[in-house]
């Protein structure tokens, strides 16, 4: 993305792109999409595109950055937070990810993880917080092998369409996961 300082029109623009971006993308269900169909979404001219991204791609990094950014922040709060509670913050986080629904569901069809797994490492600080240490390479696995299963909660969840609903029992599956993690899995490697 291109700097243009605190330009106001610029910016109304760039939220065009990434609200039609989502658009395209919740109709096409695919990445197979082209720059002229965002800009037609986004009611823009096709040069008006290039003058905020190089390419499709760019905007879809942009859009990810977004995401980790919500994410980043709602953890943020929760290790702040006097009265912590770990299936609460599952929720917020959770919440944070449904508001990008449609693009977490598309890079979870064309079967691209490297978001999701950023997302899960962004995550690390809260997950580990009440965890007992079992040396760095064990902890280090346990949490390889709970970011797997944080990773099939998610798409349990995107199989139920994301639904806002069910944020509540995953964030509550979540918690229980991260609770457990260590008992679970620390005697498979903890020598």
């Amino acid at each position: 993305m291109r700097r243009h300082g605190q330009n106001k029109n610029y910016f109304d623009t760039e939220k065009k792109l990434l609200s039609a971006l989502a658009r395209v993308l919740k109709e096409k269900r695919s990445f197979n999409i082209k720059t002229r169909e965002v800009s037609r979404e986004a009611k823009l001219a096709y040069s008006s595109f290039y003058i905020h991204h190089k390419s499709l791609s760019e905007l879809v990094r942009v859009y990810e950055e977004a995401i980790l950014s919500d994410v980043n922040l709602e953890l943020k709060k929760a290790l702040k937070a006097q009265n912590y509670s770990l299936e609460k913050s599952y929720q917020n986080i959770l919440l944070a990810l449904y508001r990008h629904r449609e693009l977490l569901s598309v890079i979870i069809n064309s079967r691209n993880i490297e978001l999701p797994v950023k997302v899960i490492k962004t995550l690390k600080p809260l997950i580990v917080k009440d965890w007992r240490s079992y040396g760095r390479k064990t902890d280090e696995i346990i949490f390889y092998q709970l970011s797997a299963e944080i990773m099939t909660e998610i798409i349990l969840w995107k199989t139920e369409r994301f639904a806002v609903d069910e944020i509540s029992k995953h964030a509550h599956r979540l918690a229980i996961l991260t609770n457990n993690a260590p008992k679970q899995f620390a005697p498979l490697y903890y020598k």
